[in-house]
């Protein structure tokens, strides 16, 4: 109860409410924080299995007492508020190639997609250069925010795009050394878990760009406009440059070997 179901349930708790908003794309990065944060905690083992085994049961009878008390037309009700995640599962497992006529999808409803897709190979190797993309005049919705990448490699070209992505892995890497050398399990979850905020959000707005994953909405970090956001993000990367100053240990710093007999002999 304590190691495991207090703790992991309060914050699934939250993340429930989350997906019930319904706000899906917050609900899988929340959740991929929450799983992050656990596994570097060094729960025992035998909490991990008990109390994720209680959940589920508990979430299972929860669920299904729910349905059974809840009348048709809430059910239906309640499906119909996550029709447009539904949507775009549909729109990336359509095929562009035919025309299929028993089909709901209509090109307005491809549109956003198939632009950014356009805009991503028509920067070529090195672009068409800083602010002279043609997608984001209407042709790709949300270009400042989430198909960002795709005017990025429009503008920069396949140069600019494998810069910006080496720049987030040399990030990522370096975010990773500070999560591997914190001194307490405080510290390394607070680095593990603002570690994978940021490159959650990376990884899934790349993937949606490259048409890897259906559209999410997610955002992509240090990149795409945003004031809140922005601010967020840097309090998160905050957090991890605190503990890499003051929450990491220092070989250079530990005494050697000698040092610590003859402080123990009282020389």
């Amino acid at each position: 109860m304590i190691d495991f179901i207090i703790p992991v349930g309060m914050c699934v708790a939250v993340d429930i409410v989350i997906v019930l908003q319904p706000h899906v794309s917050c609900f899988i990065i929340i959740a991929a924080v929450i799983f992050m944060c656990t596994l570097v905690s060094e729960i025992p083992i035998k909490a991990w299995l008990t109390g994720s085994f209680i959940m589920l049961l508990a979430g299972g009878a929860l669920v299904a007492v729910a349905l059974a008390m809840a009348p048709a037309e809430k059910r239906e009700s309640f499906m119909n508020n996550y029709a447009h995640v539904f949507k775009r599962l549909q729109i990336f497992n359509a095929d562009e190639e035919q025309d299929d006529e028993e089909s709901t999808l209509t090109k307005d409803d491809t549109r956003q997609v198939d632009n950014a897709h356009n805009a991503l190979g028509s920067g070529g190797m090195w672009g068409v250069g800083l602010g002279n993309s043609r997608s984001k005049y209407n042709y790709v919705s949300e270009a400042q925010n989430d198909y960002i990448f795709s005017i990025y490699i429009e503008e920069t070209g396949f140069m600019g795009g494998v810069i910006l992505m080496l720049m987030y892995l040399m990030m990522f890497f370096m975010c990773l050394r500070v999560c591997w050398r914190a001194k307490d399990v405080f510290s390394r979850t607070i680095a593990t878990g603002c570690t994978a905020l940021i490159f959650v959000e990376v990884l899934m707005n790349i993937s949606v760009e490259l048409q890897v994953i259906p559209a999410t909405g997610v955002t992509l970090p240090f990149v795409s406009y945003g004031g809140t956001a922005q601010i967020s993000l840097l309090i998160a990367y905050g957090l991890i440059l605190s503990v890499s100053r003051s929450g990491t240990e220092r070989a250079s710093k530990k005494p050697n070997a000698s040092a610590e007999k003859a402080l123990k002999s009282g020389v």
